[in-house]
């Protein structure tokens, strides 16, 4: 019986430990991600956008990349592509690139390929990562 709430006690005192360190490195990881950003937006700007554009350029190129081979697969009118843009200071567009297309509302197909515009970053990095 003693042996029993001995393991008891000391499985409880195991548990309290784990969960007290991922506590703790959870919020160590947020303290250096705070001071991380901090020290991106000091260095580029202060909403930290310029820091986005060039921190994620390959992300942002890959999003705008998929956004197009949707439109192209759905046979939608691509209007004007930006696959990666640096805001100046000051500038009121925070956009880092951009699709824009237009597809005929009387085909199923394309109305349909509407949604698929509009996941397809999500799909393309579920497929290749």
């Amino acid at each position: 019986m003693s042996t029993l709430i001995v393991n008891l006690i000391s499985s409880c005192i195991y548990s309290a430990a784990i969960v007290i360190s991922f506590a703790f490195a959870i919020m160590v990881l947020r303290f250096l991600s705070h001071r991380a950003k901090l020290l991106l937006n000091l260095t580029f700007d202060e909403n930290g956008v310029r820091a986005q554009a060039i921190v994620g350029f390959l992300g942002i190129v890959v999003h705008e990349a998929s956004h197009y081979l949707a439109n192209k697969i759905f046979g939608h009118q691509v209007l004007k592509v930006i696959l990666w843009r640096m805001p100046k200071k000051n500038d009121n567009n925070l956009r880092l690139g951009e699709v824009d297309s237009s597809f005929d509302l009387n085909s199923t197909y394309q109305k349909l390929g509407n949604a698929f515009v509009g996941i397809a970053p999500i799909l393309v990095v579920q497929l290749f990562c």
